[in-house]
């Protein structure tokens, strides 16, 4: 079972299962100093000061009065990480992961700074957890998931909109006290608009792609060669390799000749 984790999500459940046994051990001092604090509430109240490495640092600390915080955020990256690693790559799904987790910072001090003022601190990786509970709605919509209360199976993005709107009425109307509902939110509004941004930059290489000049992006994405008819405008010289560049990868090379085209 623990031999298909993939690297990064290894590495947060090792990381985040370590920081919380030093929490143990030095009592309050690692949430003194890397909790994430308001940025004004040492003036207001003498709490320890903001730090701008606590909006990372925050998300590897959990109450330590409770291991339940803990392992009901390490099983849903257990659950769920896997599968946005694979489909992401290590690079991506790390940058999306923690920009989920600062997204979540962010709301979390606006909404304590506007709405809701106060000398406590905010703890946990439910940030990251929640964009990548999103993703996984969004990527795989129809994958059936058994919750364990109630014992009801549901399709994955039902379940995720349900926990969005859940979690929407639980911080409007001020329930469920000592959660930090609107960061929840908020790294799901920032998975969101990442997921937005990568589609919107996938379909504009596909519309490149299609330009006269151009390879059809089938061709580029499945490796196969695309009919002369595609290529009949392009400036190329025949047998010139034209290469395709997808993001930061060569996809394919394809060359065109009066006759035939391959693709390889």
């Amino acid at each position: 079972m623990f031999r298909n984790l993939t690297p990064v999500v290894r590495a947060l459940l090792y990381v985040n299962f370590i920081v919380y046994g030093l929490e143990w051990l030095t009592g309050e001092r690692l949430l003194d100093t890397f909790a994430l604090w308001p940025w004004d509430a040492a003036q207001q109240y003498g709490t320890p000061p903001f730090e701008p490495w606590q909006l990372v640092s925050y998300a590897f600390l959990h109450d330590p009065t409770s291991i339940w915080h803990l392992l009901g955020n390490m099983f849903a990256l257990f659950m769920f990480g896997p599968d946005a690693e694979r489909t992401l790559g290590w690079r991506r799904f790390s940058f999306y992961y923690f920009a989920c987790v600062i997204g979540a910072a962010f709301t979390q001090l606006w909404v304590v700074h506007s709405i809701s003022p106060g000398p406590y601190d905010t703890i946990g990786a439910s940030g990251g957890i929640f964009g990548l509970l999103l993703f996984y709605g969004m990527t795989f919509p129809h994958r059936r998931l058994l919750l364990l209360f109630p014992p009801v199976p549901m399709p994955a993005w039902l379940f995720v909109t349900l926990y969005g709107i859940l979690e929407l009425s639980m911080g409007v109307f001020g329930r469920g006290q000592g959660v930090a509902h609107f960061a929840h939110l908020g790294g799901m509004a920032t998975g969101f608009a990442l997921i937005l941004y990568w589609r919107s930059v996938s379909r504009l290489e596909r519309y490149l792609t299609f330009m006269p000049g151009s390879a059809p992006a089938a061709a580029s994405i499945r490796n196969t060669p695309p009919p002369c008819s595609s290529l009949a405008h392009s400036t190329m010289p025949c047998d010139t390799p034209k290469r395709i560049l997808r993001g930061a990868r060569l996809a394919t090379t394809i060359t065109c000749r009066p006759t035939s085209c391959s693709g390889w």
